[in-house]
């Protein structure tokens, strides 16, 4: 199922992809889907497929701007989220939606050591 599973995260124009992203993930980032309890048990394989995958998957970042800084598995390490806790990224004040292009200083072309 890791096979299907991967099918979502990269082929957008099948038909059973679009099917299966507008039944199942309604819009959200695949990553971040809570699968219910009753979900068909084909969509439950998927789901442990992701598990796979996110032992090695990485997104192709891009500009930034659909990539989430916090939660999103940009990084080789994996999600900030998963390495420092979301109670650590609570007390310095962050926002979970926010993108890596958010922390990116496009006019130094650097990411910024500190925020002022």
């Amino acid at each position: 199922m890791a096979s299907l599973a991967w099918r979502i995260l990269t082929v957008s124009d099948s038909l059973w992809v679009q099917f299966a992203k507008a039944r199942y993930i309604k819009g959200n980032n695949i990553w971040q889907c809570n699968f219910s309890a009753c979900a068909a048990w084909a969509w439950k394989g998927i789901q442990r497929g992701l598990g796979i995958l996110k032992g090695g998957a990485r997104i192709l970042i891009g500009n930034g701007g659909a990539t989430l800084f916090w939660t999103d598995p940009w990084l080789e390490e994996g999600h900030i989220v998963y390495i420092i806790g979301r109670r650590t990224i609570g007390q310095l004040g962050a926002n979970l939606k926010e993108t890596v292009a958010s922390h990116f200083d496009e006019e130094i072309e650097c990411w910024p050591l500190g925020r002022s």
